[in-house]
């Protein structure tokens, strides 16, 4: 990907009063993503939302939104073909939130439950899961989903994969060879006060309390 900002300030601001709003319908806040951004711009959107669930730089509440907008870009194409997919697949299986690992099983394993899901708000899906005591989520058998998303993801040779994380193939690409890379790399987010992941692959801290604001314009 060729060196620059991912979004502008508009778009970034944009996607961000989106992330934040926890009190409407998930399925509200896909429509209201739908109408602000076009289709041709759901790639770049969807890496930028990544690096932001990759970098723990949002809330709860904006993770739940995330996951859902990330689902919503391509919930039409053929299953399998959401280039997003290993991030719900890791983030079930590493996720340490119970809500959102039960939002994200119902999205990978439930289609009925994930509508369910959405018809709800960021912030009704964690009350219900902290009035249910839930602490954990049992992860089911995705491997199938897994295989799946593998064939049809495009190998990377090694050099060109060394040091990024991760890569994604852009469904708009007509042969699905030349390979957009999220180069998401080793250093943290400049003016981010080591939001990021810290050096020497130091842990990441826990996800923070507070909604992401135009702090992130230098990004």
């Amino acid at each position: 990907m060729a060196s620059g900002a991912v979004l502008n300030t508009q778009e970034l601001e944009a996607l961000l009063a989106i992330l934040n709003v926890s009190d409407s319908p998930l399925e509200t806040v896909a429509s209201d993503f739908h109408r602000t951004f076009t289709r041709n711009d759901y790639f770049k959107l969807g890496c930028a939302i990544c690096m932001m669930l990759l970098d723990q730089l949002l809330t709860q509440s904006q993770r739940i939104v995330a996951f859902s907008i990330l689902c919503e870009l391509y919930r039409n194409d053929a299953q399998g073909t959401n280039p997003f997919l290993s991030f719900f697949l890791e983030a079930l299986e590493t996720s340490r939130d119970a809500c959102e690992k039960q939002f994200l099983k119902d999205l990978l394993h439930s289609q009925h439950a994930y509508r369910e899901s959405v018809r709800k708000s960021a912030s009704l899906l964690i009350m219900e899961t902290e009035e249910r005591g839930v602490t954990d989520v049992e992860v089911p058998d995705l491997s199938a989903l897994r295989q799946l998303h593998n064939e049809r993801t495009p190998a990377v040779p090694c050099l060109r994969a060394a040091g990024v994380r991760p890569v994604v193939p852009d469904p708009c690409d007509a042969d699905g060879a030349d390979l957009r890379m999220i180069g998401l790399g080793l250093a943290s987010l400049d003016g981010l006060g080591g939001a990021a992941g810290g050096e020497n692959g130091q842990s990441q801290p826990p996800a923070p309390t507070e909604p992401l604001s135009r702090s992130l314009s230098l990004w």
